[in-house]
């Protein structure tokens, strides 16, 4: 049916939809998603309960591609996940969210033909090993009859990075490797349980994505999910207060964005440390690739998100946020406290604002939002809120940038806490970790 030419004689006839069609249509110009060259099992064991567990040797965003000759109506369960458990007897499903959601699952039933090949064509998991399952468990496979294909937007290579140090090629393979997995049609939070375009990690590694990859439309395209989706005008409805436990309802103005882009599942109106995205992706784009047409087209966003922030800020500080989400050992340990890190970004959101303006020949908008960066919005208040001692987290480095002189100080054992601590990970979290 997916083949140009293949026949429709005895197909039902076309339904026309009748609502929730969009009132324009464009095509996109960013990359395809395409599937990569596949990856073999680096192992294969059976389990005393009789099931089998492919290894990949590592984590990556992807489908399985099932090759064998089995019976007729031979059913095939693969189910798959980031880890397996200490005694190899069963593949760790907990990181893929199945608190929330069902285990990535795939079954196919054998039509009988020799050298059967299947994968499925509608879906993507994030995974590093897959348990085989069959109707009839005296089925032996052999390593070779699965494999992981890779999946992703197909972006091109821009920049490459190799040193003298192992250690850091790896972790720069592996940093590279999350990133393209989350790269699907959007900028992902994870391939394997919500699969959506936060805001908020879109912005969290825009620059790393950009000394990377050439991301032009990509990003252009994400852009314009976010303003269409926050076009309309909306009364009464959801916005973040603290983390994402405590709420708020009023009304939302057209053209400020929700949490999520796009799709229908919006989770609220965005909160200052994810809906900063809007600033900041454009104003990437430009330092990065020199695309003024991107500060053009959404400087008008740029300029209301920045001022919508200003609005509900109190004595410059910004109380509302999500904070320094989920670090390692979970947000129970979430150490940086809301209204520094909301503050900073929309410190760093006024400052990109100063600069964009400068550049498109807005000078009145340039020499209002340079004023508002000399307005002491953190360094006068990090002391007075108590801050410098409990900020040890990622942030900090993005953050002593944003102070200077007898405020930076204030930042300094901060970033030493950062360099010593130990910051090792229990498990992948939201992210398609190696």
């Amino acid at each position: 049916w997916s083949v140009a030419g293949c026949p429709t004689e005895g197909w039902s006839a076309v339904i026309p939809a009748t609502k929730g069609v969009p009132p324009v249509t464009y095509s996109q110009v960013m990359p395809a998603i395409r599937t990569k060259e596949a990856i073999p099992a680096a192992e294969c064991w059976k389990t005393e309960d009789g099931k089998w567990i492919f290894d990949f040797g590592s984590n990556n965003t992807a489908n399985i591609l099932l090759k064998a000759s089995l019976p007729a109506g031979t059913r095939v369960t693969v189910r798959t996940g980031e880890e397996v458990m200490p005694d190899r007897q069963s593949v760790d499903f907990r990181s893929t969210g199945i608190s929330v959601v069902p285990v990535q699952t795939d079954e196919y039933i054998c039509a009988g033909r020799p050298g059967e090949t299947w994968m499925p064509r509608f879906t993507y998991h994030g995974f590093r090993y897959a348990e085989m399952s069959f109707s009839d468990p005296s089925v032996v496979p052999s390593k070779e009859w699965l494999s992981a294909v890779p999946v992703h937007t197909d972006l091109a290579v821009k920049g490459t990075f190799t040193c003298s140090d192992p250690q850091l090629n790896r972790l720069h393979e592996m940093c590279l490797r999350t990133v393209r997995g989350n790269i699907v049609g959007v900028p992902m939070d994870c391939p394997t349980r919500e699969k959506c375009g936060w805001l908020g990690d879109s912005h969290a590694y825009i620059k790393m994505l950009c000394d990377n990859y050439d991301v032009d439309y990509f990003v252009m395209k994400y852009l314009e999910d976010i303003r269409s989706g926050a076009d309309r005008e909306e009364k009464n409805t959801l916005h973040h207060l603290l983390r994402n436990s405590e709420f708020y309802f009023t009304d939302k103005a057209a053209g400020i964005p929700y949490m999520i882009a796009p799709g229908k599942r919006l989770c609220g109106v965005a909160s200052p440390d994810w809906g900063t995205a809007v600033v900041q992706l454009p104003w990437h784009l430009y330092l990065y690739n020199g695309n003024r047409a991107a500060l053009e087209k959404y400087y008008p966003s740029m300029k209301q998100w920045t001022d919508y922030i200003s609005s509900i800020a109190v004595g410059n500080i910004v109380y509302q946020g999500l904070g320094d989400w989920d670090p390692p050992y979970g947000n129970a340990n979430m150490l940086a406290h809301i209204p520094f890190t909301s503050s900073a970004f929309h410190y760093y959101d006024v400052s990109i604002m100063a600069e964009a303006a400068a550049v498109l020949g807005k000078d009145e908008d340039a020499a209002k939002y340079a004023a508002r960066t000399d307005t002491p919005l953190i360094g006068v208040n990090v002391g007075r809120l108590g801050f410098a001692a409990d900020v040890e987290t990622e942030e900090i480095d993005s953050l002593a940038r944003l102070v200077t002189g007898h405020d930076r100080q204030v930042l300094r054992p901060c970033r030493q806490d950062l360099r010593i601590a130990d910051r090792r990970c229990h498990g992948p979290g939201h992210g398609n970790m190696p």
